[in-house]
């Protein structure tokens, strides 16, 4: 008997040794991984006019979800992701950057402190009091600044940010939809689930790019998203909305600024979608509003019901 005693005491030692080998053997490959990435992205910007700062940690980490994988393949450096597409079998989609292209594509979005700068961690402020000087520098590179009714408004010009990707979303959206019809389960419901898990699925983190005289507003483009291998709730609604535009009409898409949890928070509404969870009217149609941040599949957002203090960002 008390041979049999030790023999499980044995199993169970075993057992537990293996499971936190196998977790540091992980966590060790996440660490070099994310490294890795930093130096990939860092070679993809190198010929961008506008310097960031990939080095500072992102806030909130929660490095649990698949990594893409970066390597440099003679000038241009390869990623390949392993994703979700449909009932948990997945799909490898490979992607290529060149750092010209990179570096132009990237060089659309970022203010100069003199216009806009942050404040603290959670706060950006406008910094001049030129009102022309303004309207004249903040009106491009993914910012908006007007005057209306004898007051002003700014902030960050999201339809642009979809826009200046919108070749990577297409090449994105033409892989989801070509593995859906492999599988011969293309339709609307599922163009919008392989989508929402293509994003979801990337490592959740909050960027902070911000360096020497230009800010970012924390939001990585979706090209940053990609090389980095992580991503917020803000930029992953634009990366999402990037994609899905091209597998769906662009007016069943809409983003939504709110609040959760007492919290800023960006998510993104989609019509025409038969499930039960947090819904939105606006031009006549009904959006279900989407998680983008951690992987919640379409069934389950009948759960996410804390969105609060709707802001809803038209796509055209």
């Amino acid at each position: 008997m008390q041979e049999i005693y030790i023999y499980i005491l044995t199993l169970f030692l075993t057992v537990v040794y293996l499971n936190t080998g196998f977790a540091s053997s992980a966590n060790e490959r996440n660490v070099h991984q994310k490294d890795q990435n930093q130096s990939l992205i860092e070679y993809l910007a190198q010929h961008s006019e506008k310097p960031k700062n990939y080095r500072r940690e992102p806030n909130e980490p929660v490095f649990n979800g698949y990594f893409l994988n970066g390597s440099k393949n003679n000038d241009s450096v390869n990623f390949e992701y392993k994703f979700p597409l449909l009932n948990k079998k997945e799909s490898t989609i490979r992607l290529i950057f060149n750092p010209v292209n990179f570096s132009n594509t990237i060089d659309k979005f970022g203010v100069h402190n003199s216009c806009f700068a942050s404040r603290d961690e959670n706060t950006y402020v406008i910094t001049s009091d030129n009102l022309n000087y303004l309207l004249d520098n903040m009106n491009r590179d993914g910012f908006f600044f007007k005057i209306e009714n004898g007051s002003y408004n700014f902030g960050v010009d999201y339809n642009q940010l979809v826009d200046i990707s919108a070749e990577l979303g297409t090449q994105i959206a033409g892989f989801i939809l070509k593995e859906l019809q492999s599988q011969n389960a293309d339709s609307y419901i599922n163009r919008v689930r392989a989508t929402l898990n293509f994003v979801q699925y990337i490592p959740y983190g909050q960027p902070n790019f911000d360096a020497e005289d230009y800010g970012y507003f924390g939001i990585s483009l979706p090209h940053e998203s990609i090389a980095i291998s992580y991503s917020d709730c803000d930029s992953k609604s634009i990366l999402f909305a990037c994609i899905l535009k091209a597998l769906i009409k662009i007016e069943n898409i809409i983003l939504v600024n709110c609040t959760t949890s007492g919290g800023g928070h960006m998510i993104v509404g989609v019509s025409n979608l038969p499930f039960s969870g947090q819904m939105v009217d606006f031009n006549g149609k009904r959006y279900i509003l989407l998680e983008t941040t951690t992987p919640t599949s379409l069934e389950e957002h009948f759960l996410r019901t804390d969105y609060k203090d709707l802001k809803i960002i038209e796509l055209v």
